[in-house]
């Protein structure tokens, strides 16, 4: 009777426990995460490089606030376009430029930011232009926790322009979900209480064979 009450109690808990919201989050997929970005980029004027023949660069930065959904991004941080009245080519090199990132997770409404530092080299001419362009530090940045979510971004590379866009400097986004810990703990007490379930059925099925 007292193994029979026992065994009705771990059952009954049991049930509960998986029955909780944490609990059963834990044995479903992950919910993809939904977030906004933003970049800035400084200078964010207009680059004199040769003031006689109107040899100009630009980075112009993606400030519109922007909708993600998921676990993977290619992000245009900047575009830079280039400009010359002549055709004798102007070269520059190691102009330096910041790009800063901000990112707000939409479930908790947590924002977190990164700065990403480079170098800009290159030639250019009426008509055409010739550009290089150097990271500084880690490819990989720094993860941060926002909400549920890791975000980390990596910087990509310059995009030579084409018909449809001038030249791009593009930063991916990686994110992955990283559980509350409650919501572990909570999985595995639930895991816990249906393996003790199944052991008294166990042992009463090796009693009552012995019993015969």
């Amino acid at each position: 009777m007292q193994k029979t009450l026992l065994l009705a109690s771990a059952a009954a808990f049991g049930v509960i426990m998986l029955a909780s919201s944490p609990a059963r989050a834990t044995l479903l997929p992950p919910p993809p995460a939904n977030w906004h970005y933003k970049w800035s980029v400084v200078p964010d004027q207009t680059i004199t490089l040769n003031q006689t023949n109107g040899t100009t660069l630009h980075l112009t930065d993606q400030s519109t606030l922007l909708p993600a959904v998921g676990s993977k991004l290619g992000m245009i941080a900047s575009t830079i376009t280039t400009s010359s009245n002549v055709t004798r080519v102007t070269t520059f090199s190691n102009l330096f430029y910041v790009l800063r990132l901000t990112v707000t997770d939409d479930a908790s409404h947590v924002s977190g930011g990164w700065s990403i530092a480079g170098l800009l080299s290159g030639s250019i001419a009426k008509g055409q232009s010739s550009l290089t362009n150097v990271f500084l530090g880690s490819a990989t940045k720094t993860p941060l926790h926002l909400g549920s979510y890791w975000y980390t971004p990596t910087v990509d590379s310059l995009h030579a322009p084409s018909a449809t866009h001038p030249w791009l400097l593009e930063v991916n986004m990686e994110v992955h979900h990283n559980p509350e810990p409650s919501s572990l703990v909570l999985a595995g007490m639930g895991g816990s209480f249906l393996g003790a379930i199944g052991w008294w059925r166990w042992r009463r099925r090796q009693r009552a064979g012995l019993a015969r």
